[in-house]
């Protein structure tokens, strides 16, 4: 409400509508035509309010759908991440374990390579023992 009137008495500046000077006390009649302003003021000032706290609630209705969706996104993220980090263990996890396998079937052919050469004499070997037959039947 706009302050355009002053008191008759002290000068102190007022409300349109006031009935009394608010410093000194002096006591004003204010007119019909006032009065009307007045009423119709406070419809419009009251819509005004309304039409500001109903846009403060719809703004803070949709920060709050747009946090919920972000929180949402978020976890979606996050749930996607785990099961990449899941799946890239496990097929590190088979990796490794077929690299084991064939470490383990390697060590056992060599062990059986090794076992089937101790078990079959060296050609080498065989002729130095007949030589050494020959020689002692020549003796």
């Amino acid at each position: 409400m706009a302050k355009n009137k002053f008191c008759t008495d002290c000068g102190f500046e007022l409300l349109r509508t006031a009935k009394f000077c608010e410093e000194c006390g002096a006591k004003f009649i204010v007119p019909e035509a006032i009065k009307s302003e007045t009423v119709d003021e406070e419809i419009e000032q009251e819509a005004e309010l309304k039409a500001k706290q109903e846009a403060e609630l719809k703004a803070k209705q949709e920060a709050e759908l747009k946090a919920k969706q972000e929180a949402e996104l978020k976890a979606k993220q996050e749930t996607e991440l785990k099961a990449k980090q899941e799946t890239e263990l496990k097929a590190k996890q088979e990796a490794e374990l077929i690299a084991k396998q064939e470490t383990e079937l390697i060590a056992k052919q060599e062990t059986e390579n090794i076992s089937t050469l101790n078990r079959q004499p060296n050609i080498k070997t065989k002729e130095i023992v007949l030589e050494y037959i020959l020689v002692l039947d020549l003796e």
